[in-house]
């Protein structure tokens, strides 16, 4: 229990990587812990000091250790995942290390102290820029903060968390939120094209049979063909200049082109522009519930309630509209 008090910091600047044609969340960060160290007993005693590195850190910046604000450099002697150093305290004897360096991190930081001790008059903020309260996240077993305070402007967090008293060797940290990765927009609507597909010919399918009119396989098949033609372009040049929405308008207005051309000489108008306006629903608006990652299958049930309920109109409609015999 030499430790009587610890008070630290960490300004943590959050900077996108590109590595091949994936992007990671990267960050710089400052770090600084001071603590108060005291020897408890009534001998002058050899104190030996010994402050955890992270495993597995590449690059360690700007490294300095100060007693009672006087470098120690010399005496510092560093290993893979620690920095030791030693010196006689006398008795009663209490001394303030401060030790800051900078460095890199991917993903997320995490501190802990890992050895169980009575953790006393413990404070640790840490400052997050370019963040919002709603894209906070922590590593797993972490320790939530007592505290969350925004910066003024919105431009990131600060993130506190007191322990008193306390013996725990769980961590204090947060994770960044994962940057979007090229085409990530796109697969997720490829990914649930095929129900799309499905739906659009039942659709289709089912409005001919209600109207009283046989089924053109053929033309099916060429209207299964021409609504493919927008999943085929998003995936072709969505990674271009023109992107996910550029890809989206120049796929819809083929698909909706090559539908046109197919019913446009149709006999029944009605039935036309159903087909055209379901065509124009499956391809202008379905393919944005792709965006919606944690609401894709409510989505999908609603769109299947929804043709449900226009189908039982367009019944309806064509039983009143026949006149009894």
């Amino acid at each position: 229990n030499s430790v009587l008090s610890s008070r630290g910091e960490i300004k943590i600047i959050p900077n996108k990587r590109k590595k091949g044609s994936a992007y990671y969340s990267g960050y710089e960060a400052e770090f600084k812990m001071e603590y108060e160290i005291i020897n408890d007993s009534e001998h002058k005693t050899e104190a030996f000091f010994n402050f955890p590195r992270s495993y597995g850190q590449a690059l360690t910046e700007n490294f300095n250790i100060t007693e009672n604000g006087q470098n120690i450099s010399r005496s510092l002697r560093f290993a893979a995942a620690n920095v030791t150093w030693s010196r006689f305290m006398n008795p009663g004897e209490k001394i303030k290390i401060s030790i800051s360096y900078s460095f890199r991190g991917v993903e997320y930081f995490y501190y802990q102290i890992p050895q169980p001790r009575e953790i006393r008059d413990f404070v640790f903020k840490a400052t997050v820029m370019n963040m919002t309260e709603s894209e906070l996240n922590y590593p797993e077993g972490c320790l939530t903060p007592k505290k969350i305070t925004q910066l003024e402007g919105g431009k990131g967090l600060v993130l506190e968390w007191t322990l008193d008293r306390a013996v725990t060797t769980a961590g204090m940290g947060l994770k960044l939120p994962q940057p979007e990765q090229p085409g990530e927009k796109v697969t997720r609507v490829l990914k649930n094209s095929p129900y799309a597909l499905m739906m659009l010919v039942v659709s289709i399918s089912l409005i001919f049979i209600i109207m009283g009119y046989n089924i053109d396989f053929l033309r099916i098949a060429l209207l299964s063909a021409s609504y493919t033609i927008l999943f085929v372009i998003m995936a072709s040049v969505s990674d271009f200049f023109i992107g996910f929405w550029g890809s989206l308008v120049l796929g819809a207005a083929a698909a909706l082109f090559l539908t046109y051309l197919l019913y446009r000489k149709h006999e029944d108008k009605l039935v036309r522009n159903l087909v055209l306006a379901i065509s124009g629903f499956f391809t202008l608006i379905y393919p944005l519930s792709g965006l919606l990652t944690d609401y894709q299958e409510s989505f999908n049930g609603i769109v299947t309630i929804v043709i449900m309920g226009f189908l039982f109109f367009v019944s309806l409609y064509s039983r009143m509209k026949q006149k009894p015999e």
